[in-house]
């Protein structure tokens, strides 16, 4: 048997079914009950006339509002089909006024399916009411359990948490936030946090508040100083979010880090990064003297002294053996290249032209001789009213450009470098740019060590020594990018 025959004779099983078919069978045999002569014997002498017709509606309405509460919209149709079907033979066959019996099946028709409609309704709107009920019940449940879970990594979290309304007034702190503080949670709970923040830090909080609320979201972390309650002071980033209620802004839930100990450890790094390159700086200027002053002077000695032999020899008188003299001017030629290169070494190392005139002859040095040793076209262009500025400051990106530049030539298979340095009021922005091959850029500066490129960390180290920024912008066959801004 297919499963849709199984499901119909499945309806036999129901109790229902067979309560519907007896109340429509009782009902059937009043309607007919003037047909049967003893049953009409018995009402005529009860006079129970009126009596069985007013069961007889009551016995045909029933079954049909019973079969629609159990059986749905069909189950009522289909009971006032089968009700109907039955009052059918009185109209053709019994009723002496067909016409009035017709129009009476009709309308019972018609009532057991408006019947049927409404029950169907109302049953449709008891469901939708229970899962609605069950949806509210479900969602109460929901909102229970992650109300529970919020307050457990609120309570536990190890960052500090702080809410606090629209005016600055603490609501609720975590554990971290004792540990921050020094107050206890109950003592924060009614505080203001201009307990803690003063001045710049209490006035930042305040704009990132109004823009909050005004809908500009402004990006974090935010660092601050916070004074604890012993009156020692803790540098904390802040990442604030906005609490919504009602598309009301009602409130602020900031996470509050302590990167006191991570900032004085980058502060002594910074300070031991800077002393290396103090010494470095200092060793390359000791080294390039030492070039300058001894080498190349002994150099430049050895090779008059060559001269003076070579002359010697060609009006000596006596006889020299074959060779010598073009042996000696090849010595006194060696020695002019060793000491050219020396120079030139000592001039890379610090060179004169940085301390005497600036950054600005210093970088067109660079240029040509990168264009005269290696072929590849320098332009420069300076924007802004040029200057002088700290010494610090123009050997910092002396270093930088030399450190791109030799990048450039090693490196890139460039044929053409854009070099720009712009005066601006509030300080120098300084870019190369090169037309060479590329590459793909990591996604962080620790994976730059990872992959070989030391200088760019050494060129961006430099720049934040003096608090500047060096951004690297680069994609495999679209040349690279270094951009360099300093204060001064």
């Amino acid at each position: 048997m297919t499963s849709e025959v199984k499901e119909r004779f499945q309806v036999l099983k129901e109790p229902h079914f067979w309560v519907i078919l007896a109340i429509m069978t009782c009902g059937t045999v009043f309607y007919y009950a003037d047909s049967i002569p003893w049953i009409e014997t018995v009402e005529s002498s009860l006079q129970l006339d009126f009596a069985r017709h007013s069961v007889h509606r009551i016995l045909s309405i029933l079954p049909v509002a019973y079969a629609a509460y159990v059986f749905r919209l069909r189950g009522g149709l289909l009971a006032s089909a089968v009700i109907t079907a039955l009052l059918l033979p009185r109209v053709f066959l019994l009723s002496p006024d067909a016409r009035e019996a017709l129009i009476e099946s009709l309308a019972f028709l018609f009532i057991g399916a408006f019947v049927s409609w409404l029950i169907d309704v109302q049953n449709k709107e008891k469901a939708r009411h229970k899962r609605t009920i069950a949806s509210l019940e479900w969602a109460q449940q929901e909102l229970q359990q992650s109300e529970e879970s919020y307050r457990g990594l609120f309570e536990n979290a190890t960052e500090a948490i702080l809410v606090h309304d629209l005016d600055g007034k603490i609501v609720a702190a975590n554990r971290a936030c004792e540990k921050l503080t020094g107050y206890e949670r109950a003592e924060l709970a009614s505080m203001h946090i201009d307990r803690f923040l003063f001045g710049e830090d209490l006035e930042a909080v305040q704009e990132i508040v109004r823009r909050q609320v005004n809908g500009e979201a402004p990006e974090g972390p935010f660092e601050l100083r916070l004074t604890r309650r012993d009156g020692t002071e803790a540098i904390v980033e802040l990442m604030p979010s906005l609490i919504v209620r009602a598309d009301q802004p009602v409130g602020i839930q900031a996470i509050v880090r302590d990167v006191t100990e991570e900032r004085r450890m980058q502060d002594n790094l910074r300070f031991y990064v800077s002393q290396v390159l103090k010494a470095q700086e200092g060793e390359r200027l000791r080294i390039a003297r030492e070039l300058h002053d001894d080498t190349a002077q002994a150099l430049t000695g050895l090779s008059r002294r060559l001269d003076m032999l070579v002359d010697t020899l060609s009006s000596s008188d006596s006889e020299v053996p074959p060779g010598i003299p073009h042996r000696l001017e090849e010595l006194r030629d060696q020695s002019d290249r060793i000491l050219e290169g020396v120079r030139r070494f000592s001039r890379d190392l610090r060179p004169p032209i940085l301390g005497d005139l600036g950054l600005l002859p210093a970088l067109k040095w660079l240029a040509t001789a990168l264009e005269e040793q290696h072929g590849i076209s320098v332009s420069i262009s300076v924007l802004g009213q040029q200057r002088r500025l700290p010494d610090e400051t123009e050997l910092a990106l002396f270093r930088i450009a030399q450190e791109a530049l030799n990048n450039v030539h090693k490196h890139s298979e460039a044929s053409a470098v854009e070099l720009t340095v712009d005066f601006s009021d509030g300080g120098i922005t300084l870019m190369i740019a090169d037309n060479g091959r590329g590459f793909e850029l990591p996604r962080s500066t620790g994976d730059l060590a990872a992959s070989g490129r030391l200088g760019l960390i050494g060129m961006r180290e430099r720049a934040r020594l003096l608090e500047g920024n060096l951004t690297i912008s680069s994609q495999p066959g679209e040349g690279t990018r270094i951009e360099v801004k300093m204060p001064g």
